[in-house]
């Protein structure tokens, strides 16, 4: 049990300390940009998720041998949804590889909820995981302020200076909404740590908040009675300043408002037990507080959806967007009921389910039951029920943990042994040494692996921050589990803590993300663990166990193989690509603009460039460019190759397929720049296939804009308006699976309007205008004075 428990908290952990990466290599324009992985790829992230399930199989393995009571109710339930998640991820094959990296994440996360609740009813596993679990929040405060304080000012002075270019890498046109929408986020200072979300970041902060709140309180308690030693609760105090502070640097509202609920909860939890005192005959405090969880719960979803219906007057956006989510999600439920969209269709669904007057796109309700239902369909509603009953038994702990307890009397079990110990006798004067091991390899094991990860583009800032994170997530840690044998009230400060998660879970992505809800899950479920092991019999929990083991292995065969095939792809195309890309960075250096010319800098680098082309070095501008069209020919021809075979292990991925028809018109366009008319209308060409056997093979929004893009910038290139007709009719395609987006209504209308197709420019040019006025929430997502009135224009006829 320790064992296993043990190496799928690793798993857990690790998944916090790294970003995640959905497109490796060629997320920017490989050609432009040396592709370095610095995060965890979908193929190793999904490797991860099925080690974590076969190590939770193991633990609850243990759990059976040692006789102690396995839910097969809560087995069934996960298996469920499992189910669900497989029959899209390697049945239906629709978006594979991203539905197969969602489900794998949500299945490993929920697996492991499902372990903590069992292995946690041992008090030293309960100690460890609830320690480790909150003290993570020195990690991730450590990382906030380095990214507000040192990081983002440094990004925003390198955005300015270098706007275009890196605009160009990401696809992105100046103006796009996909550009304004990146510069407003890009201009606020927010901590997101390694999630890459504030939101996320702000739920872990105020989760570690509410711990910490209540468990310093306590310590200054215990310090004046000198059962504990003050230096160890001035590390909690501190700890509960910092993760307030987490709080603060996210910037989100949801997290302010998690951190006044966090404090209310503890303020429920502490006086909740002396309230009862000697009445606990007139009420069931466990019964209580399952309800009460659950009415936080039901008032937070009432909460967004009363905001909804107060309309546009006022001047909140946050939460009435949110309302717009999950209108769009119970359209979609309605319409897919049975086996859902998959785990990675909601965004293509929202478009078309979505009220018209929502600006936004989104891949998630942000709604964790909504995500699980949309996205499994009945199975789904599995999962959702999963996790209610989870928040229930949390709500148990909040009221009647504390009692619990005092009734049975404070016991600890054994790192090493699943068994009571004799009472720890007071007052203690520092953590019990193999606490403070297990705690250490938990902490250590994890963040050097990160690092590691991390160290082509670390920084010594970034390395400091990542000391000092660690430092500080072996003192909470250590502090906690001291704590927490000298008190036996902790469990109820973890289930507020736990609640808090719950709740925003409700309307953040906390409980879905895939680096963040593994720790969720887990928080939730062992502070809702009931206290001391119910006996049973050895089967259930041998078969819970082997059952989550074979997902395991099963997942890794039919998933992880194919995604790492995936990304040996991209990475022999990175690398091929690898030349033009160092000379382009190196010219973005000399060369740009606000920058005075280094000229000895210059010269090396036109040497450089003549070596890798085997000839001489350019000597003016012009010969300059030339040279860098002639580079990209030749390092284009192998790296389409290797995308090709990418394209190939994962059909259904529509940012292989762009990469490749982007790839190709970049090829085109060099050989047309090097008089090569007859190769670049070659590249056109394939091109222009590949991203219309795409868009028919797997239709969206996005594949019907590329493949419109595609003609377009041939027809452009090669001086050929009659590709415009296909251009329009692709656009128009996609306008129509995106039902209330201006952007490819807009380039319909454009398309057909130069392809002097009158009447269908007239028509999409009156209904981009329609669309934009429904943007009236997002001033960014609207047409530009120019792009307006031609539009208008065009509807006049």
């Amino acid at each position: 049990m320790w064992g296993g428990w043990l190496a799928a908290l690793a798993c857990i952990v690790l998944k916090v300390l790294v970003v995640f990466d959905p497109f490796p290599y060629w997320g920017t324009d490989a050609t432009r940009v040396v592709g370095t992985v610095t995060g965890l790829t979908p193929g190793w992230a999904m490797l991860l998720d099925c080690a974590a399930l076969a190590a939770c199989g193991a633990a609850l393995v243990g759990v059976g041998i040692g006789r102690q009571r396995v839910s097969l109710t809560m087995v069934a339930l996960w298996a469920l949804g499992a189910a669900g998640a497989a029959v899209h991820a390697f049945i239906l094959r629709e978006r594979a590889l991203e539905n197969a990296a969602q489900g794998l994440s949500w299945a490993a996360a929920l697996g492991a909820g499902l372990t903590a609740l069992h292995v946690c009813r041992d008090e030293g596993v309960r100690r460890i995981t609830l320690a480790c679990g909150v003290g993570i929040a020195g990690a991730l405060v450590a990382k906030g302020a380095l990214q507000v304080l040192f990081e983002h000012p440094a990004t925003l002075a390198d955005f300015r200076a270098n706007r275009e270019a890196f605009l160009a890498a990401q696809g992105w046109d100046a103006g796009s909404p996909q550009a304004l929408s990146f510069e407003r986020r890009l201009s606020q200072a927010e901590a997101t740590g390694w999630f890459g979300m504030a939101n996320v970041y702000a739920s872990f902060a105020a989760g570690a908040w509410t711990a910490l709140l209540g468990w310093s309180v306590m310590a200054l308690v215990k310090v004046r009675r000198g059962e504990v030693p003050s230096g160890w609760a001035g590390v909690l105090v501190l700890g509960a300043l910092a993760a307030g502070a987490g709080v603060w640097m996210a910037g989100s509202k949801g997290g302010f408002a998690g951190a006044a609920l966090g404090a209310a909860l503890v303020a429920l939890a502490w006086f909740g037990t002396a309230a009862r005192r000697g009445r606990r005959e007139l009420w069931h405090p466990a019964w209580v507080g399952g309800a009460l969880a659950l009415l936080l719960i039901a008032g937070t979803l009432g909460a967004v959806a009363g905001r909804g219906l107060l309309g546009e007057q006022l001047g909140e956006r946050s939460l009435l967007f949110r309302w717009f989510y999950l209108q769009g999600a119970a359209r979609i439920i309605a319409e897919h009921p049975l086996i859902g969209v998959g785990p990675a269709g909601f965004k293509d669904a929202y478009m078309l389910a979505k009220p018209p007057v929502s600006p936004e796109d989104v891949a998630s309700p942000h709604s964790v039951m909504f995500d699980y239902v949309a996205a499994l369909g009945l199975l789904g509603a599995a999962w959702a029920a999963l996790f209610v009953w989870w928040v229930w038994h949390a709500g148990a702990r909040l009221l009647a943990g504390a009692a619990d307890d005092e009734a049975r009397g404070s016991t600890h079990g054994q790192p090493h042994g699943g068994s009571p110990a004799p009472p720890i006798p007071a007052p203690l004067s520092n953590p019990p040494r193999p606490d403070v091991w297990v705690i250490t390899a938990l902490v250590v094991v994890p963040s050097l692996i990160a690092t590691a990860i991390e160290r082509p583009l670390l920084t010594p800032d970034g390395a400091l921050a990542r000391v000092a994170g660690l430092l500080f997530w072996l003192g909470l840690s250590a502090a906690a589990v001291l704590l927490m044998r000298a008190w036996p009230r902790h469990h109820a400060i973890a289930a507020a803590a736990g609640l808090i998660l719950a709740v925003h879970a409700q309307f953040e992505m906390t409980a879905t993300w895939p680096g963040a809800a593994g720790l969720c899950m887990v928080l939730i479920a062992g502070a809702a663990a009931p206290l001391g092991a119910a006996r049973g019999t050895r089967l259930p929990g041998v078969a819970a166990g082997g059952l989550l083991a074979c997902c395991g292995a099963a997942g890794a065969v039919l998933a992880v193989v194919p995604a790492l095939r995936w990304e040996a792809g991209l990475r022999g195309a990175a690398e091929a690509a690898q030349p033009a890309a160092e000379v382009h960075s190196r010219a973005q250096v000399v060369f740009g603009p606000g920058r005075a010319l280094d000229r000895e800098a210059a010269s090396q680098l036109a040497l450089d460039l003549g070596r890798l082309l085997g000839g001489p070095a350019p000597t003016n501008p012009q010969e300059f460019d030339a040279a860098m069209n002639e580079l990209l020919v030749r390092v284009s021809e192998p790296a389409i190759g290797r995308l090709a075979d990418a394209a190939a292990a994962a059909p259904s991925h529509f940012q292989t397929a762009e990469a490749l028809a982007r790839l190709l018109l970049a090829r085109a366009g060099a050989e047309a720049a090097a008089g090569r008319d007859a190769g670049a209308a070659r590249s056109a060409e394939e091109a222009v296939r590949v991203a219309e056997r795409f868009a028919g093979a797997h239709p969206s929004a996005a594949a019907g804009g590329r493949a419109g893009n595609a003609p377009a910038a041939a027809a452009e290139l090669l001086s050929e308006p009659g590709r415009l007709d296909r251009a329009a009719g692709a656009y128009e395609r996609g306008a129509v699976l995106d039902r209330y987006g201006p952007p490819l209504a807009l380039k319909a209308a454009a398309a057909f309007a130069a392809a002097a197709r009158r009447e269908e420019a007239r028509k999409w040019a009156a209904e981009t205008l329609k669309r934009d006025e429904l943007q009236r929430l997002d001033p960014l997502r609207r047409l530009n004075a120019a792009e307006r009135r031609r539009m208008e224009a065009l509807a006049a006829g």
